[in-house]
Order: C-alpha cells, then structure tokens, then sequence
C-alpha cells in the first residue's frame, strides 16, 4: 500500500467538511497523488492537510475535486444539495431538446435546421469555455489565497513565539 491509500489519522466525525471531502475522495477512487497534481503540490502536503486534527479549509483543495470527480463543493461545505453536479437539473442555457437534437434522425433531412442549431450550439460551447476559463482564473485565486493564509499562520506563530521569548526573558 503506496501513500495514497494511508490510513487516517484524524476522527473524521469530528470534522464533517473534512469526512465529506474524503468520503467523495475515496468514493471516486481518486489518489492523493491526482488531487496533488491538479492542485501543483506534493502527495505529502495534500496527505498531512487531510489528517491535520482541524477543520479542513482548503478551498483550493474542494474546487479541484470538484473539477475532476464532479462533486458538489457545496455538499462537501453544507452537506446540503446533491452529492454530484450531474444529479443537478441542467442549467437554463442548456436543454434536453438541444442535446436530443443531434440525435434527430429528421434533422438529417433538413440541413438549413441542423446548421442553425450547430452555430447556437457553438456559441453555447464558446459560452462554457469562457465559463471554465474563468473558473481556472478563480482556482488560481483562491490557491493565492490559501497561500497567503499560510503565511500568515507562519507570521502569526513567529510573533508568538517571540512573545514568549521577551517575556520570559523579563521573568
């Protein structure tokens, strides 16, 4: 058993944003080591962010699951909703007629329709494009946000620690 199958070791019960981000993790079968690089980190960084003994705040970490198992980052964050974004109804842009189009054998027989609908679906298709490009932009975001959270965890526990050093130099 490599390191992406390591045994926790935290009580997920305790921490449920955390329990329901490994619960789909595992359900989907996806390793540590996928989640790491679609998120430009180490397996070992993703594995001890996992099993810290706090509540899991790496939102970072829930949009790249989301994009590669199409999880609900909102049911990981709520534990309300669906599980999957496919258990969802499709969005108001998208209808099932448009997809059964393609489909339409009579489509066939009329060119002029079948052309029409191919430009509307490729402007629906350049629409979604944009959409993922802009949600690439907000990964980056938020992975600039979390670093900064780190950071100033790093700050904070070093004026701490120099806290308690004056102060027991005055004792």
């Amino acid at each position: 058993m490599g390191k992406d199958k390591e045994e926790l070791k935290v009580d997920l019960s305790k921490y449920p944003i955390k329990g329901r981000f490994v619960e789909i993790l595992e359900e989907s079968k996806l390793l540590q080591s996928e989640l790491a690089d679609e998120l430009g980190i180490s397996q070992g960084t993703v594995s001890s962010t996992i099993n810290a003994p706090r509540e899991f705040s790496k939102f970072s970490y829930l949009v790249a699951l989301q994009k590669l198992t199409g999880c609900d980052a909102n049911y990981i964050i709520t534990g309300q909703g669906a599980r999957y974004l496919k258990d969802y109804p499709l969005p108001p842009y998208i209808q099932p007629d448009e997809i059964a189009i393609l489909n339409d054998p009579s489509a066939e027989k009329d060119p002029a329709k079948l052309q029409r609908e191919i430009y509307r679906l490729r402007g629906k298709l350049s629409k979604m494009k944009e959409m993922e490009e802009q949600q690439g932009q907000l990964i980056e975001r938020v992975k600039a946000f979390d670093d900064f959270i780190d950071n100033f965890k790093q700050q904070q526990s070093q004026i701490e620690q120099r806290i308690t050093g004056l102060e027991d130099k005055g004792k």
